[in-house]
Order: structure tokens, then sequence, then C-alpha cells
């Protein structure tokens, strides 16, 4: 019972602050969604064996090939959430806060905008 409460309070990320976010920047190399779980899954060229994930991005993004047009091929800085939360327990899927691109944000999680 313990174990099933545990994965459960793992199923949906906890609502991030910047304070406990980390940033990277790269190349957007791939974008994916995934049909299961309906995230959009982005990889960096400089990514450090890292995914990148938008929980539940297909859902949130309706018109995700705007996105897709905005960050394929560029540079952009990804804030993700490094509180330690992590579903799959792998240590290499990081949950995306925010995306910046030329310095205009293009996905956010965070209240203080």
């Amino acid at each position: 019972m313990l174990f099933i409460a545990d994965w459960l309070s793992r199923a949906v990320p906890p609502r991030p602050a910047r304070s406990k976010c980390t940033k990277i920047s790269g190349t957007v190399t791939t974008i994916e969604r995934s049909a299961d779980t309906h995230d959009i899954i982005i990889g960096l060229e400089n990514g450090g064996g890292n995914t990148y994930y938008i929980n539940r991005g297909v859902e949130l993004i309706p018109d995700g090939n705007t996105l897709d047009s905005i960050i394929q091929n560029r540079r952009a800085m990804i804030s993700y959430y490094d509180g330690g939360w992590n579903l799959f327990g792998n240590g290499t899927t990081r949950h995306i806060c925010e995306i910046v691109v030329n310095n205009k944000v293009v996905y956010t999680e965070f209240d203080d905008l």
C-alpha cells in the first residue's frame, strides 16, 4: 500500500518554483509526442544524455506544429524541475518548467510572469 501511495504521489509533478529549477541551453534536435502519456518530449544537442518533457503537453498545447516551428533546430533555454521528482526513476528525463527562445517565453508553468 505504501508503495502505491509513493508511486501515485510521483504521477503528477509538483508545481515548480524558479528556485527549484535548473537551466540548460542547447539546440533543439528532436520533438516527439507520446500517444500514451500525451507528453511532448524534447531532445537537445548538448542535453547531457537527458531528455526533457512537457507533462501532458499534447493536451496543453493543442497546436503543437506552432511550437515545433518556434523551437525546432533553434537554440533554446530550458528550465527544468530539479527537485528530485522523477516518475520513472531513470534520472535522465527532466520535467520542463519553461522554454525561452530568442528571449521570448514560448512555454511556462511559472506563475510569476
